[in-house]
């Protein structure tokens, strides 16, 4: 299942998508992380502090299995 995510530190706030729990696309900033898992870089992302995160609802589509 794909699933969309927010996320925001004091640094820059990025979209990141993730399947499973692998990366399999995201803003410019954070392209290294693609193919790793999500948790890499929300522990990176911490170390700016201010750490945010949220799931995204798509409304235009169904939810995929």
């Amino acid at each position: 299942m794909v699933r969309d995510f927010w996320l925001s530190c004091n640094k820059f706030t990025i979209w990141c998508q993730v399947k499973d729990t692998i990366i399999v696309n995201t803003s410019s900033i954070t392209h290294k992380f693609i193919g790793q898992p999500l948790n890499n870089l929300i522990k990176w992302m911490i170390r700016f502090g201010g750490f945010r995160q949220e799931e995204l609802k798509r409304l235009d589509k169904k939810e995929e299995n």
